[in-house]
């Protein structure tokens, strides 16, 4: 049987809030909120709703480690990333691990399928484990994530891009420069019809800043508008990137070379090249980002933007052991830079 909400009432006193307070608000028995929150079938739409509006404008983090460990923070560092298949980002936490590992601590990785709700709702539930620090990816959270983060007493680590207003520890990159620079040496090489290929526009945000550090590269140089720019909605495959081939056949006298938001695609891109009889670079020059092990494998060798992942990981881990313990750093932000990898395809 499900329980609908009654009418909200407003939360009274201080202290930690509880689930009490939350099931206060909603107008909803303890149980719905419990159940609510353990993913539970047995509340209706409205209580969910209501018990989720509660819980964001409380900031209630249920409280995992109840039962006499509530105080003790629990050795173990949750790394929130955007996708566990892809090898960009299981490189960081290798990296995170096995320094982590050196000082005692364990990590709990979370999946957020480049969702922002996701990262939210796995924020939550890793606070309420008592974590010493928490890592996660990129600067664009929820703002329920960012008031969240804000609130609690244990390092913050954003990885992967530089933000502009970090929550507390940031190592990462530029992305949009990295666009910038690989799309300038593409027009050193002689390319101006030069296009870019991505995935996930509303979601991965890291290859929207390529994007625009690829146009910007277009304008300054004086070239061609916004430039030619093909996004896919699906996560980056081989298979997904041979579609580009019909859109470069049926656009050949436009597009002379094509950035790749990631080497995944690029390396999708220039086999299908390959098996259509399209000269790389002959006929389409091809870059990629990343530099992941597959770009020197194929051929011709993949041109790629370098991003030390392993590196990254092992100093956001470093720089956390140094806070967890009662050390200064020297500056929160650390920049891991890139390099531009020429090679063959270009």
């Amino acid at each position: 049987m499900t329980e609908t909400p009654q009418k909200k009432r407003k939360r009274r006193g201080s202290g930690r809030v509880t689930m009490k307070d939350v099931a206060k608000l909603s107008g909803v028995a303890p149980i719905t909120v419990s159940r609510v929150l353990s993913g539970s079938d047995y509340a209706s739409p409205a209580a969910r709703d209501a018990v989720m509006a509660a819980v964001r404008e409380l900031g209630y983090v249920p409280n995992r480690m109840a039962g006499g460990l509530a105080s003790v923070h629990a050795p173990v560092v949750p790394i929130l990333v955007p996708a566990l298949r892809n090898a960009v980002f299981s490189d960081i936490i290798m990296g995170a691990q096995e320094h982590f590992f050196e000082h005692g601590l364990e990590t709990l990785i979370g999946n957020t399928l480049y969702s922002i709700s996701k990262e939210e709702h796995l924020t939550r539930t890793f606070l309420g484990w008592s974590p010493p620090a928490i890592m996660i990816t990129g600067g664009t959270h929820s703002q329920a994530t960012r008031d969240l983060l804000s609130s609690i007493e244990i390092p913050v680590i954003e990885l992967m891009e530089l933000v502009e207003k970090p929550l507390g520890i940031n190592v990462g990159l530029s992305h949009a420069g990295a666009g910038y620079d690989m799309t300038s040496v593409l027009i050193e090489r002689g390319y101006e019809d030069i296009a870019f290929l991505g995935t996930m526009p509303d979601r991965d945000l890291r290859a929207l800043k390529r994007m625009e550090g690829y146009q910007k590269a277009l304008r300054d140089k004086g070239l061609r508008g916004d430039g030619f720019v093909q996004f896919y909605d699906q996560p980056s495959t081989f298979q997904l990137a041979a579609q580009f081939a019909d859109i470069y056949l049926e656009n050949r006298a436009k597009i002379r070379a094509v950035f790749c938001a990631n080497d995944v695609l690029a390396v999708g891109l220039l086999m299908e090249c390959q098996r259509r009889g399209i000269a790389v670079p002959g006929e389409l020059a091809i870059a990629g980002f990343n530099d992941l092990s597959i770009a020197e494998s194929v051929h011709p060798r993949l041109t790629t933007v370098h991003v030390p992942r392993y590196e990254m990981g092992t100093k956001a881990a470093s720089m956390l052991v140094e806070v967890l313990s009662g050390e200064t750093l020297e500056s929160p932000i650390h920049n891991v830079g890139y390099e531009i990898i020429e090679r063959e395809s270009t």
